[in-house]
C-alpha cells in the first residue's frame, strides 16, 4: 500500500505560488521562532531562488531570546534578512523596516532594466555611465558608442501586438549579447532603440 505524506493541499500551494512569483517583488516567509529550521519549507529555496526574501520568525515572545538571536545571526549569515516578531503583539515596525528596506532594493534594480530585455535601461546607461566617469583611471579611455534601431517597430506593434514586439526586443537583446565581446555595455535605451558601449 502506497501512502503519499504530501498532502494535495501542499502541491496545490506549491504550483499556485510558482505561478504567481513572476508578479512578486519581495517574499516573504514565516516560521515559527521556537523551531525556525524544522518549521521552515525547504522547497522555497528552489521556488523563489532569485527573489529577495524575508524571513520572518513569528511568535518570539514565546521562544527562548537567547536561541532566537542565535538562529537570526546564523540565517543573516546565510544571507538572509532575518527579523523576530509577534503577530499577536500588534508590533510590525521592525518588521517592515526590513520589507520596506528589501522591497526599496529590488525596486531601484528593477528601475534601471527593461523588464523585457532584463538589459539595463535608459537609466541603468546613465547610472552606469556616471560610475565609468567617475574612476579616473577612464578618463583617458575612448569610448564608442552604437546605437541599434529595431526595424519595422510600429509596424510590428500595430499588426501583430505587444508579445510579437517583445519577442523582437528579446532576440534583439540575445543578438547583441552573442555578438559583442563580454567587455561592452549594452542597454535597452527606448522601447526601440539599444545602445552598445565599447
Amino acid at each position: 500500500m502506497d501512502i503519499n505524506w504530501y498532502p494535495g493541499h501542499m502541491a496545490k500551494a506549491k504550483r499556485l505560488l510558482a505561478d504567481q512569483l513572476g508578479r512578486v517583488d519581495v517574499v516573504i516567509e514565516l516560521c515559527d521562532a521556537r523551531l525556525p529550521h524544522a518549521s521552515r519549507n525547504p522547497d522555497l529555496d528552489k521556488l523563489i531562488s532569485g527573489k529577495k526574501r524575508v524571513l520572518l520568525l513569528n511568535k518570539a515572545d514565546l521562544a527562548d531570546p537567547q536561541a532566537t538571536s542565535a538562529w537570526l545571526n546564523e540565517f543573516r549569515k546565510q544571507g538572509l534578512d532575518a527579523v523576530s516578531y509577534n503577530a499577536n503583539a500588534g508590533k510590525a515596525k521592525d518588521a517592515m523596516t526590513v520589507i520596506e528596506r528589501a522591497a526599496r532594493e529590488t525596486v531601484e534594480r528593477a528601475a534601471q532594466s527593461n523588464p523585457v530585455t532584463g538589459l539595463p535601461n535608459l537609466k541603468g546607461a546613465v547610472e552606469w555611465f556616471e560610475h565609468f566617469a567617475a574612476n579616473e583611471q577612464n578618463h583617458y579611455q575612448p569610448l564608442s558608442v552604437s546605437v541599434y534601431a529595431l526595424p519595422k517597430y510600429t509596424y510590428i506593434m500595430e499588426n501583430y501586438g505587444v508579445e510579437a514586439v517583445h519577442e523582437a526586443q528579446r532576440v534583439t537583446a540575445e543578438a547583441l549579447r552573442m555578438a559583442n565581446p563580454v567587455r561592452c555595455f549594452i542597454a535597452h535605451i527606448t522601447e526601440d532603440t539599444f545602445a552598445v558601449i565599447h
